[in-house]
């Protein structure tokens, strides 16, 4: 609101120490549900402020103050944290993120009628993206909400995308080893294949009869099929070249990844009473937390049940399908509302969100916590972070010209910003960078630095002085038109080197590089 608030100061002129910086004073997080919280507090007398502060208002500020919120029905909660995310990152949520950071990707549906069309019409498709969404569209959409009773269908195409077969073909032998390959990834695929798992017969048994047969007869895609099945041969109908292809690729694989999120949280989020995943609905306008059905998950207790909170200790009213009281030792008020408010803000489980809270075991009581996404301070391996939001990670800002740099230098820490096509870069800055393997890199440094330079010696030397080398690595410099982001790729220890002015490197990865992204990577024999 802060742009939005310049606005009000001029017109109210008298209200300089609430609006200049409120959400300090009021102890605000992101968004403007926790603005209409705070007002709601306020004008109830019960906004709890730092020791020694005060705040007077009258009804002409905050009526302003409330006509300049966004609105907050669950579509308008979706625009408004889409909006916010991209002020803050310098790219648009993928759906992924917005479901784990608590915002309903399907509660586009009503307006937009899908995830994707929702994007396009806030201007967050590329050029490549909106061609791709014209011819495959249909399957998009049906992509979002086919029924998923196991996770077959997603993992089937995962499994195409990871053999670069999607848009195209792959051939059954190959989709049974890549499936199995997936398999060993998810704990709840792997106790769905079951035995199957060890026998690529019964795997490919298993997959031809479902989900090949529902992609390929149109069961729960409206009757159209999108794939074929034909000699050994599992393919889409649809087929796209170039950017279009790669763009199509890239949607597909974002509508996948949520749908497997959701189905893992809805159904494998726990396999007993030792972790109980909820999610955080409304009933009357005060937040509470459904229980997963009994009949799916045994143990879950009845009645009271001692609970801890952030280290507090409570109890919870366990009843059939739903916790809704919570009550603090010697305390009568249901302390629930609050709890959830306090983690998710006053869109706690409003329509439109996708929270979600856990009960763990711990002995004869039970710890309950949110189930949140990354915040904005994590470094999280194999995401994708655009080049500016990466130093604020290791606290510190770029200075000058080093937001260009390839290599950014603090006390301790060493980054490495590599772009591995470097097509349309002046001869000299053609750095033979590249990935030998999941777990090997070859790198060059900048032209001018020698191996018994600083630098240099920064890079040979980095365990004995104590620095730890960070890589990012993005394919090529745009993508759909707009700036890649880099992909965290973890530490890195040195190996080896060879050549002086530039240096030739070659860098250990701690982690293997992800299956799923060594084609994009370039990784030889991907």
């Amino acid at each position: 609101l802060m742009g939005k608030q310049l606005k009000v100061i001029d017109y109210i002129g008298n209200h300089r120490s609430f609006l200049i910086k409120p959400r300090t004073l009021l102890q605000l997080g992101a968004g403007d549900g926790e603005v209409a919280n705070a007002l709601n507090n306020l004008e109830a007398g019960t906004m709890d402020l730092p020791p020694g502060c005060s705040v007077t208002y009258d009804l002409e500020a905050t009526d302003i103050l409330r006509a300049l919120l966004r609105q907050t029905g669950g579509q308008d909660r979706l625009r408004a944290y889409s909006m916010e995310f991209r002020e803050r990152h310098g790219v648009r949520p993928s759906a992924t993120e917005a479901f784990h950071d608590g915002y309903d990707p399907k509660s586009a549906r009503p307006r937009h009628a899908s995830w994707i069309r929702f994007v396009q019409v806030m201007g967050d498709l590329s050029e490549a993206q909106v061609v791709a969404y014209q011819q495959i569209g249909s399957f998009l959409d049906a992509l979002e909400v086919t029924p998923m009773t196991k996770s077959f269908k997603m993992v089937v195409l995962l499994a195409m995308l990871a053999e670069d077969g999607l848009p195209g073909a792959v051939t059954i032998e190959r989709l049974v080893e890549r499936v199995g390959v997936l398999a060993r990834r998810y704990g709840l695929v792997r106790t769905e294949l079951g035995d199957a798992l060890d026998d690529p017969a019964t795997l490919r048994a298993l997959l031809e009869k479902h989900p090949i047969d529902a992609w390929t007869e149109g069961r729960g895609t409206g009757g159209t099929g999108f794939f074929t099945y034909e000699d050994g041969r599992f393919a889409s109908r649809f087929e796209l070249q170039g950017a279009e292809r790669e763009a199509a690729q890239d949607l597909i694989r974002e509508i996948v990844d949520w749908r497997m999120a959701v189905y893992l949280r809805r159904v494998g989020a726990g396999t007993g009473a030792d972790r109980i995943v909820c999610k955080v609905s409304h009933a009357s306008g005060r937040p509470i937390v459904f229980l997963p059905p009994r009949e799916r998950m045994a143990g879950i207790p009845e009645g009271w049940v001692d609970v801890e909170v952030d280290g507090t200790a409570y109890q919870a009213d366990f009843k059939k399908i739903a916790v809704n009281v919570l009550h603090a030792e010697g305390a009568e008020a249901n302390g629930l509302p609050e709890v959830l408010r306090g983690w998710f803000g006053a869109d706690a489980g409003l329509p439109g969100t996708s929270h979600a809270v856990e009960f763990i075991r711990q002995g004869d009581r039970y710890v309950l916590r949110p189930i949140r996404g990354l915040r904005e301070d994590e470094l999280a391996l194999w995401q994708t972070y655009p080049r500016a939001k990466v130093p604020p990670l290791f606290g510190f800002e770029f200075k000058g010209f080093e937001s260009q740099l390839g290599v950014v230098e603090r006390p301790g820490v060493t980054l490495l910003f590599v772009t591995l096509d470097k097509s349309g870069q002046p001869e000299k800055h053609k750095y033979q960078d590249s990935f030998l393997s999941p777990t090997e890199v070859r790198w060059q440094s900048q032209n001018k630095t020698s191996q018994a330079s600083e630098s240099g010696q920064r890079l040979a030397r980095h365990r004995e002085l104590a620095i730890t080398i960070h890589l990012f690595v993005r394919a090529r410099a745009k993508a759909g038109g707009k700036t890649a982001g880099f992909v965290y790729c973890g530490p890195v220890e040195f190996q080896r080197w060879e050549g002086e002015k530039p240096i030739t490197v070659w860098w250990r990865l701690a982690v293997a590089l992800p299956e799923g992204m060594r084609a994009g990577l370039r990784v030889p024999g991907a």
